[in-house]
């Protein structure tokens, strides 16, 4: 859905972040961190993607009005690591911050490499596939267990502020591979003309659709009560 979401204005004004997020609270809405990553969360696709329309189905009798905030991965991480926030898709380290989470689908997101579709099996312990060639990744604040995982496998991290951005620089040649899920490479795959993707038969992770909160958030205890039911 193309629309002119609070989002657009805080990435470009994080000192208003505060103030907003009392004025949101006043106003029974709830401002949710993510990173542009479709089709679970985007600014330009309808009801903002797949989680945020979960998410507004679980609010749905709680009064409550979710106000998208994408942002670049780094800069998410910032913000939860600052406690400048009260809901989040996108997780926070282990140990960074308290948080509780909550699930929002009984299914989960399993995540791995794609690359460009060839001839053969895509298997991530062939290291002859792997040592010295380029993986695309969401840029963190700082690696964790996965990247690790990844540069144990000899991939060299190059990293991307969202997810079409490491499409694109796959299907530029750019890159060997992207670190996506099944979802997100079918829909690259619908909106990109040629573009044909091979997953690997390993995933990487696997990881339920869900939303973190923060307790110290002054909408907490409301919004605990809405998720847990």
């Amino acid at each position: 859905m193309k629309k002119s979401f609070l989002s657009r204005f805080l990435v470009t004004a994080t000192g208003l972040l505060l103030p907003a997020f009392s004025s949101l609270a006043q106003n029974h809405s709830v401002p949710v961190l993510a990173v542009e990553y479709p089709p679970f969360t985007s600014i330009d696709m309808e009801n903002n993607g797949i989680a945020f329309r979960l998410l507004r189905e679980k609010l749905q009798n709680c009064s409550t009005q979710v106000e998208p905030l994408i942002v670049p991965p780094a800069r998410a991480h910032t913000w939860i690591q600052d406690n400048n926030w009260c809901a989040s898709f996108y997780p926070p380290l282990a140990g960074d911050v308290s948080t509780n989470f909550y699930r929002l689908s009984d299914g989960e997101v399993i995540i791995g490499l794609a690359r460009i579709r060839k001839q053969g099996h895509f298997s991530l312990n062939d290291r002859q596939l792997t040592t010295g060639k380029s993986v695309a990744v969401l840029r963190p604040s700082s690696k964790g267990e996965i990247h690790q995982q990844l540069i144990m496998r000899g991939l060299k991290l190059v990293y991307i502020e969202s997810l079409n951005q490491g499409f694109s620089l796959l299907q530029l040649g750019r890159v060997d591979f992207v670190m996506a899920d099944k979802v997100s490479a079918a829909l690259a795959e619908k909106t990109n003309p040629g573009l044909n993707l091979q997953l690997a038969a390993e995933p990487l992770l696997h990881t339920p659709v869900g939303i973190y909160l923060n307790p110290g958030c002054p909408q907490y205890e409301r919004l605990h009560a809405c998720l847990k039911q």
